[in-house]
């Protein structure tokens, strides 16, 4: 976990990074602390619907139940370009996400490519995830296992 003040662009790559791996590793108190007070997700390029604002502790409880329904996943976010603004970074940067789950039906493995656009703060001396937008490009698999994931939760 971050724990230097960095107010460099490498610092925001740096806390995004960490964010993903959390994910992967289902590390949600270090999720949680890479998050500012409120966060703007916006996954309806795949979904649909309209961007949602979390609260950061709202959005972790919801991403930990939801990554239980997958037997693993895989976030590789790749090639950051990022500027400062006036309430402090965006970044852009390429990812793979593999997620493997379990469908009776199909293949346990669902695999998504596009661009994040990650819109960072600088707030008590640490970058913080503020937005996260994703436009997906293609994929491969079975989307369906997500489909089962969010089903399980009931």
């Amino acid at each position: 976990m971050t724990t230097v003040a960095d107010t460099t662009i490498a610092g925001a790559v740096n806390v995004c990074s960490e964010m993903f791996s959390s994910i992967d590793t289902r590390n949600w108190d270090v999720f949680e602390h890479c998050l500012a007070d409120t966060v703007t997700t916006d996954f309806s390029g795949l979904w649909g619907g309209e961007p949602e604002l979390h609260a950061a502790p709202a959005l972790r409880e919801s991403w930990a139940k939801l990554f239980t329904g997958f037997q693993a996943t895989q976030h590789l976010v790749t090639n950051y370009v990022g500027h400062t603004t006036i309430a402090g970074a965006e970044l852009r940067a390429a990812f793979r996400a593999s997620h493997i789950g379990h469908d009776p039906f199909g293949s346990p493995v669902w695999t998504l490519y596009g661009t994040y656009r990650i819109e960072l703060v600088h707030e008590d001396g640490r970058w913080q995830v503020a937005g996260l937008h994703q436009s997906p490009q293609w994929g491969e698999g079975n989307r369906n296992i997500v489909l089962l994931a969010v089903q399980a939760l009931g």
